[in-house]
């Protein structure tokens, strides 16, 4: 997965001040590395958008208003 081939290039996310933010801060940092990015329903794999992996992007605003309208987004 998308951690560990950050984790075999070195790169680790920014510790969270609080574990609930840790996805957002993981998929910030993703997104500022180009990475595209979607949001999961909590606990599931399924996509947290009406368009699944089709909405994955990189603009920080969206990935911002994901996470922060559902932290427990994965």
């Amino acid at each position: 997965g998308n951690h560990e081939t950050a984790a075999c290039l070195g790169y680790k996310p920014d510790a969270p001040k609080k574990p609930e933010e840790f996805e957002l801060r993981a998929a910030l940092q993703y997104a500022a590395l180009g990475w595209h990015v979607f949001p999961h329903a909590a606990g599931q794999k399924k996509p947290a958008t009406p368009n699944g992996f089709k909405d994955a992007t990189t603009h920080e605003a969206t990935v911002r208003r994901w996470w922060t309208t559902n932290p427990l987004f994965n």
